[in-house]
């Protein structure tokens, strides 16, 4: 251990001595409880709890988490005589940091060597992980040499810590690094350590170096659990490489770990983006004969799966085969559906499923009310997605970006359209704005295309021009439309300056 405590410890002994930064506001809580009622709950606990050690209290925990009463706790051991061992601080520190209020435990660190009262290790230990929670990792390296100052030897799990607390901050080098020097000695990090880096390596998108690390980290002695599987597979499917996620999963079965349904609802999602259905059926199938039960997200995303590749039977059958094991389909596999139902042009089937939808007391959400308004308006049933629009609005359910262009496209589509769709459009890009929803490139081209065709030249060449204020410029199906009016003599030649 001696040659990577004499590498660390150039950078950390000069900053050793100034390691707690505390904050005079944390301090003045942690000093007066907050309030005044701190003195009032000291009087009673005292008179209450007269017999009653503070070692009792901390055994007992404090209910709901509150963390005033802790401090409380705290100020009642410090007016001890003679004061409590750094072992019972300890166990209050460690209770603080589990309620997550890591200002709190780095302030009463402080206040504890302001007694007196020396820090050991595991004082230190827990005021590491608090820095490296609160995002202050370098600061939490810095208490390493604290360590060393006062002769502790750090432990794997001092260096864990700060490998998670790299992780945290995104510094994926500074723990890899930490993690090789680590190894080179011969220290052993944990599971957890290895499963925070290989988290961070896939949030990375550095899926290789996850693997290589997989492969390293058994090589070492230390098995991967499900959740260090679950983090790189789920890494993977994102990526897209689905054999590789399926050979990993091979190697979890073949060393007798219980591959769940997240793992498998992973595979099968992925599957089905790649557009691999019968091999997203063939684990679907494979977790029934390992026993594993499929929940509403696996039937979910293979049933929007075989709807995407218009397996509308398969998709059916899926459906019934859910209702079946009593697994009720939720809002979103009702959405997924109702949307390709539209898709396809499948209007009653869609509004169907909706009904059945309100029937279960399904509350649909903006995706499933934009669908079914898009749905509306391709069949020129303007005037019901308005109503529809209306009513999610009334429902508390808000339309997105989406939503409006719908029903703004359905308006500038319409066989009717005339100056008072027109006008339409025109309120709801007002509510639109009003309600810091931002006009994409889509719905100013739809906009213009609606006005051209209805010959509102003036309008068009501001919608234009603002279009290009923000950054966007006419699509291929606007430029193309320009130039046959402009051919056909409808639009000035100036157009095209607009257009350049």
């Amino acid at each position: 251990m001696a040659p990577m405590i004499q590498g660390v410890a150039a950078v950390t002994l000069s900053a050793a001595s100034g390691f707690i930064r505390t904050d005079r506001c944390i301090l003045y809580t942690v000093f007066r409880c907050s309030s005044l009622s701190f003195c009032r709950r000291l009087t009673y606990s005292a008179v209450r709890d007269c017999d009653s050690s503070y070692r009792e209290r901390l055994r007992c925990g404090f209910a709901n988490g509150n963390v005033d009463d802790a401090v409380a706790l705290f100020h009642q051991m410090v007016m001890s005589s003679p004061l409590p061992s750094i072992l019972d601080f300890n166990n209050l520190l460690s209770t603080i940091s589990k309620m997550e209020r890591y200002d709190i435990v780095i302030s009463l660190c402080k206040r504890i060597e302001l007694l007196t009262v020396s820090h050991d290790l595991c004082t230190l230990n827990i005021l590491i992980n608090c820095f490296c929670r609160s995002g202050q990792v370098v600061i939490g390296f810095s208490v390493l040499g604290k360590i060393m100052k006062l002769g502790y030897e750090p432990t794997d799990v001092t260096f864990n810590t700060i490998i998670n607390g790299f992780c945290i901050r995104g510094n994926i080098s500074a723990a890899l690094d930490l993690m090789e020097r680590m190894l080179d000695v011969g220290r052993k990090p944990n599971v957890v350590a290895f499963t925070t880096v290989i988290k961070e390596l896939c949030l990375q998108s550095r899926i290789h170096e996850a693997v290589t690390l997989l492969d390293r980290m058994a090589e070492k002695g230390c098995q991967p659990n499900i959740i260090t599987y679950g983090a790189i597979i789920n890494g993977i499917c994102k990526l897209g490489d689905s054999s590789l996620a399926l050979n990993l999963i091979k190697k979890m079965e073949e060393k007798h770990m219980m591959v769940d349904v997240v793992i498998y609802s992973m595979i099968i999602n992925r599957l089905c983006k790649c557009g691999k259905i019968d091999g997203a059926l063939n684990v679907f199938s494979k977790m029934d004969d390992r026993g594993v039960a499929p929940d509403v997200v696996t039937y979910t995303v293979l049933i929007n799966g075989l709807c995407s590749s218009n397996r509308w039977n398969d998709a059916s059958r899926l459906l019934k085969n859910m209702v079946e094991r009593k697994i009720m389909p939720n809002v979103v596999t009702f959405t997924g559906l109702i949307n390709y139902f539209i898709k396809e042009r499948k209007f009653l089937e869609a509004e169907e499923l909706y009904e059945k939808m309100i029937q279960r007391g399904l509350v649909p959400n903006t995706v499933t009310y934009t669908s079914l308004i898009d749905g509306l308006c391709m069949q020129n049933c303007v005037d019901e997605a308005r109503q529809m629009f209306d009513s999610m609005v009334t429902k508390g359910c808000f339309p997105n970006v989406v939503t409006f262009g719908a029903l703004i496209n359905g308006y500038c589509k319409s066989d009717r359209a005339d100056e008072g769709l027109l006008g339409e459009v025109q309120k709801l890009v007002r509510d639109m704005k009003e309600g810091g929803c931002l006009l994409n490139d889509r719905i100013y081209n739809t906009i213009i295309r609606g006005h051209l065709r209805h010959g509102s030249t003036s309008d068009v060449i501001e919608l234009i021009r603002e279009m290009r204020r923000c950054g966007f410029s006419a699509d291929a199906s606007t430029t193309s439309m320009i130039v046959d009016m402009l051919i056909d003599g409808q639009l000035d030649k100036g157009f095209l300056d607009l257009l350049s």
